[in-house]
């Protein structure tokens, strides 16, 4: 059952005559916030602004279960060329730069008497979290499930295992980000690959994350496939080719071993791998 305020039934109790529209909140990982409106209007309410998207989303079916299965929530995104977040066009900080991994999702419906008036109430419809993206720039599917996906999450959390179970530079980790990352610009390249003028040992940057801070592809970050003769190799290709003169940042990756944990970043103190431990075929 869904909570009404008591204006809110008090319209839907008086009259047969009113406006709806659907509010989308995202929230970023990061904490940043996002909303639209399917109204044709820019709305206010609770103090937020809420765009108007127009045709930019529209919304599936809402798959509700009794039980413990997951509940989900379809949207379709169809960003024109003029919608962009910050310096980015939206559709390729969605798809290329990741802005809505991992994003909450929130879906109201609000009741005015008319658009010239502020909403009288709203309802809840949807609460969770972006799981599945795919798409092109024009259309772009996304898949939200429920809190009660969290209850798929592995326990007991942490496995006895060779390799490292953090994940570099997180809180665990706790690897200075910052000490490793290096600037640099492009000599030359193409969509898969760039040769730049950032001096490192071979493979140093590999599984790092590489991030174009001008050019035609500012904002995108790839990770680094390979790094050779200070060739970057990308493991998935650029929206546009680069051009000499573009400058980046990168830092390096981790593999989660013993010896790049002590020799690449000097945090063997925070490494929270068991190699020494058989493994289970191991004959007795």
């Amino acid at each position: 059952m869904k909570a009404a305020s008591p204006a809110l039934i008090s319209l839907l109790a008086s009259s047969d005559t009113f406006l709806m529209a659907e509010l989308f909140t995202f929230t970023l990982i990061n904490g940043e916030q996002y909303r639209w409106t399917t109204a044709d209007i820019d709305l206010v309410y609770g103090g937020n602004t809420y765009k108007s998207g127009g045709s930019l989303i529209n919304r599936g079916t809402i798959k509700n279960v009794i039980g413990v299965e997951v509940d989900t929530l379809a949207l379709t995104l169809s960003p024109s060329p003029d919608d962009y977040i910050g310096n980015i066009r939206l559709s390729n900080a969605i798809l290329n730069v990741g802005f809505f991994d991992g994003a909450r999702v929130e879906l109201r419906k609000v009741f005015l008497t008319d658009f010239a008036s502020p909403p009288v109430g709203d309802l809840i419809l949807f609460m969770g979290k972006v799981s599945d993206i795919v798409g092109t720039g024009t259309q772009i599917e996304i898949s939200v499930k429920s809190k009660m996906e969290t209850l798929n999450s592995q326990v007991p959390r942490n496995l006895y295992q060779a390799s490292c179970i953090n994940s570099v530079y997180d809180p665990m980790c706790q690897a200075n980000k910052g000490a490793v990352t290096a600037s640099g610009s492009i000599s030359s390249g193409t969509t898969s690959s760039v040769s730049s003028n950032v001096y490192a040992n071979d493979g140093y940057y590999n599984q790092g994350v590489l991030t174009f801070t001008s050019g035609a592809n500012n904002g995108i970050k790839r990770t680094v496939k390979s790094y050779l003769g200070r060739v970057f190799t990308f493991a998935l290709p650029l929206p546009s080719a680069p051009s000499a003169g573009d400058t980046f940042t990168v830092f390096p990756g981790c593999d989660n071993t013993m010896s790049t944990c002590a020799n690449k970043f000097g945090n063997l103190i925070h490494f929270r791998g068991m190699p020494y431990i058989p493994v289970p075929e191991t004959s007795i």
